[in-house]
């Protein structure tokens, strides 16, 4: 089975789409923020940026709850860098279908500024500067509403799991 890794920069709406569409899929929702531990969390809020060496035990956790199934679930992970995204295709169990969300940075602020996240917008720089979409699966214009998103994710969706 898969899973589908809804990717981005933060404010980019990857928990948004990825809860969306595990709903619509009727499978389970992984948060990565939920994994971290507490001191990337607090150097994050600090207004530091993790290095991949903070990104381990993070990523580990991470893995080990998507390999307890080998049904259908959908992880939102910002898989910022190579680092990220080649840990997560070699250490889950399951085939990734990357959902790449790509957004302008005003739009990520913006989205940035409506919510309560451990993550400040200071960060929103750095985590431009670092991203390096993963190989292949979906890209998607994440400047758009959720809903057109969603459809547009399960659209191309039926010929990517039939396919595999």
């Amino acid at each position: 089975m898969q899973v589908l890794v809804v990717c981005g920069v933060s404010g980019s709406g990857k928990t948004t789409v990825a809860r969306a569409l595990a709903k619509e899929l009727d499978c389970p929702f992984l948060e990565g923020d939920d994994y971290h531990p507490q001191s990337n969390l607090e150097k994050m809020r600090a207004g530091l940026p993790l290095e991949n060496s903070d990104r381990t035990f993070w990523l580990k956790r991470i893995c080990e709850d998507l390999n307890k199934t080998t049904n259908l679930k959908v992880l939102s992970c910002s898989a910022l860098n190579l680092y990220v995204q080649e840990y997560l295709n070699t250490n889950a169990r399951d085939q990734i279908v990357w959902i790449k969300l790509n957004v302008t940075k005003a739009c990520a602020e913006r989205r940035m500024k409506n919510r309560n996240h451990f993550m400040p917008a200071a960060l929103l720089d750095s985590q431009f500067k670092a991203w390096s979409p993963p190989q292949g699966g979906l890209d998607l214009d994440a400047d758009q509403t959720i809903e057109t998103i969603v459809d547009h994710v399960l659209e191309k969706l039926v010929s990517i799991l039939r396919d595999s």
